[in-house]
């Protein structure tokens, strides 16, 4: 392998460098009130993260939902502290 493709590959890797933004996963709490029409955000997981544009197959995944903008992130795994879900 020449030495310019390697260190190509290895670029792609995510590090402590490349997460940079801080990123917050909220949830909607049920609301207990009279008229139940919504809950408050409240904060689920807090973690740095690194963000890029989403790839073919994730756009082509989001024009189904008919959302105008997106981002892929990629964070460190939280074990069982926090399991994302797509209402986050």
């Amino acid at each position: 392998m020449i030495k310019s493709q390697k260190t190509l590959q290895s670029s792609n890797r995510t590090n402590n460098g490349t997460m940079r933004t801080l990123v917050t996963f909220k949830r909607v709490e049920l609301d207990t009130s009279f008229d139940g029409r919504g809950g408050e955000l409240v904060e689920q997981f807090r973690a740095y993260a690194d963000v890029y544009s989403p790839s073919n197959k994730d756009l082509n995944i989001l024009g189904n939902q008919n959302v105008k903008n997106g981002a892929t992130i990629k964070i460190r795994d939280p074990l069982t502290t926090y399991q994302p879900k797509n209402d986050d």
